[in-house]
């Protein structure tokens, strides 16, 4: 059986289904944009936590014997240790940040959130059980995260740009599951069986999941699931569970949210619905009339001067100008040379 790793572990806590899925069915994962944007950003992330603490020893090699050498060697001689390797228990981890202390190694796992997440504990949790099963039990645990209050002045000093949370008294605790979590992930990966897994809130908590598309095709005959009451996950489960798949099939006195009944009308009749006084809102503005729309982007690291840690930027704008005569011109920006 192939070997077991942090995020293999903490992907079996989130669904069972979707760590088989990873491993047996890859050709079935769809990554979408946003997932690589999260991964883009969270190598940034790396490399600056790395930069704000020189001279340390970073195992860059991927060979696994290699970097747990290399790791073993930096441990002797009380270095500092970024990507630190360890195997135990068929199961692989690199930990970000390694400092060294009286009594051994302060453990650090960076991440590009702007706080502590429940499944970061279990992230770091994984990773003491590890060490401390090679013989470098941690000291501390703690996690790094964004400061979104940090200023970036242009000068590629990021000093200030994390804030650090010790997690030692939430992972100490919870080592002694891990265990189970990996003997769990085992199974599941020696069957050659797809794990029988509805699809639930794991799809989207804490992430969404690569194979959503695969465990939730388009329903025969369903046009318009009841899902697509904005903001309604608890009465659309509520109407699954009584045997409702279509929001056309939903008797209106299920719904009780004006936003429900709206959409509910809407879909009944096929027809948009336009309210009467936003219509006399509307033909009161003043000419000429501007229609403007606009895009934006946010960092992790922010690489403008005076700009913040997932600021809200724009990049793009486009203006449709409406005049008194009904006629319309246009105007746009969008920016391509990646400059302020």
């Amino acid at each position: 059986m192939a070997s077991l790793s942090k995020s293999k572990i903490i992907t079996h806590r989130q669904c069972p289904k979707l760590l088989w899925l990873q491993i047996n069915r890859p050709e079935l994962i769809e990554i979408s944009a946003a997932t690589q944007v999260r991964f883009d950003e969270g190598n940034k992330v790396g490399d600056i936590a790395r930069q704000n603490y020189p001279g340390g020893v970073f195992i860059e090699t991927l060979n696994r014997a290699e970097a747990i050498a290399q790791t073993k060697e930096a441990v002797t001689k009380r270095q500092t240790i970024f990507e630190g390797a360890f195997f135990e228990e068929n199961v692989m981890i690199r930990a970000d940040l390694l400092f060294p202390e009286k009594d051994g190694y302060r453990l650090v796992e960076v991440k590009s959130s702007t706080g502590v997440k429940s499944y970061h504990v279990d992230d770091v949790t994984v990773q003491s059980w590890v060490m401390e099963k090679s013989g470098c039990s941690p000291t501390s645990m703690t996690l790094a995260y964004i400061n979104n209050k940090f200023i970036y002045q242009g000068d590629g000093n990021y000093e200030g740009l994390f804030t650090e949370a010790d997690l030692s008294n939430q992972v100490k605790p919870n080592m002694s599951q891990v265990q189970s979590w990996v003997d769990a992930a085992e199974k599941t990966l020696a069957s050659p069986v797809e794990p029988a897994i509805a699809p639930g809130e794991q799809c989207t908590d804490p992430f969404t999941c690569d194979f959503i598309d695969y465990c939730s095709p388009p329903e025969e005959g369903v046009e318009y699931p009841v899902e697509i009451l904005p903001y309604g996950k608890a009465i659309a489960s509520e109407l699954r569970g009584d045997g409702y798949k279509d929001l056309r099939e939903v008797p209106a006195d299920r719904l009780s949210n004006p936003k429900h009944l709206k959409v509910h009308a809407a879909t009944l009749s096929g027809n948009a619905i336009l309210e009467p006084e936003a219509i006399s809102q509307i033909q009161a503005l003043p000419y000429p009339r501007y229609y403007l729309d606009f895009e934006t982007i946010g960092f992790a690291v922010p690489i403008w001067t005076g700009t913040r840690p997932y600021m809200q930027l724009p990049f793009q704008w486009s203006c449709h100008i409406e005049q008194s005569d009904g006629s319309m011109t246009h105007k746009e920006f969008l920016d391509l040379s990646g400059n302020d």
